[in-house]
């Protein structure tokens, strides 16, 4: 190609807008501060939307429901409570193999 037109190709796709995929997040954390310090991280990310914040563990039906109506990309889910998230994380792996589940907890 000549340089005259690569030159008029790399304007045109500088000029195009450049729109990045916002993600969608829900997150359960019966934790209350942990889950105000998980909402202050996210809100200086304009790229990551929280569209459910859980503030108690829901059921799976509640769960999949939202999963459902808010279509996220992944989930945060507070691990402090082990006895409480096995099931539900079980539940939640055999019926959505592939939805990514980002553990949080405090050290």
């Amino acid at each position: 190609m000549p340089a005259q037109n690569r030159s008029s190709v790399l304007n045109i796709a500088c000029s195009l807008p450049i729109t990045l995929e916002m993600l969608r997040c829900i997150a359960i954390s019966p934790n209350e501060p942990l889950g105000q310090e998980l909402a202050t991280a996210l809100a200086k990310f304009p790229e990551v939307e929280l569209v459910r914040a859980f503030p108690n563990y829901p059921t799976l039906d509640d769960l999949l429901r939202t999963i459902r109506v808010r279509k996220p990309d992944f989930l945060f889910l507070c691990i402090e409570e082990l006895s409480q998230i096995e099931a539900l994380a079980a539940h939640l792996d055999d019926l959505l193999p592939d939805f990514p589940i980002v553990a949080l907890g405090m050290i």
